[in-house]
């Protein structure tokens, strides 16, 4: 039995797991509309699962979602497929690196975006989770009063 006020670490990892699965499908297919609305759908969908499995720490628990989620899709992308990230025509054209920058200085860079992402991504989960909570107290507490 999960005790009300510790973290659900499972619940963080699975719904990771799925959302690294996510992550792994938009690898082969990235449209510019279709895949940033399927992720603002899953990112409710996953805050809707979070506010009912959990008692409290609501953007906590967001956060560390989103955190978790990005973290596992950034390192799923640099290993499984092969430095993409570094590599890829396409990284290059979307940041302009020409040949004057060493391998090292785009590492960090990619590590600071990483990073920047990560939190970006795990206070936008946080936020949304912990309206979600709010506007389900607000409904419970209107369906109580009629």
């Amino acid at each position: 039995m999960i005790k009300p006020e510790s973290i659900n670490w499972k619940l963080i990892l699975v719904l990771s797991f799925v959302g690294m699965v996510f992550s792994a499908l938009f690898h082969f297919y990235n449209h510019r509309i279709f895949t940033p609305t399927i992720w603002l759908c899953l990112s409710m969908i996953f805050a809707f699962i979070l506010i009912e499995q959990c008692f409290t720490k609501f953007f906590l628990h967001g956060f560390l979602l989103g955190i978790t989620i990005l973290l596992c899709s950034v390192l799923l992308k640099y290993t499984v497929f092969d430095g993409q990230i570094i590599s890829g025509s396409l990284y290059n054209k979307m940041t302009n690196v020409t040949q004057k920058f060493s391998e090292n200085q785009t590492l960090s860079r990619v590590l600071l975006r990483s990073f920047i992402l990560c939190v970006l991504g795990g206070c936008f989960q946080g936020l949304i989770t912990f309206v979600f909570h709010k506007a389900d107290q607000y409904l419970n507490r209107r369906i109580e009063n009629n």
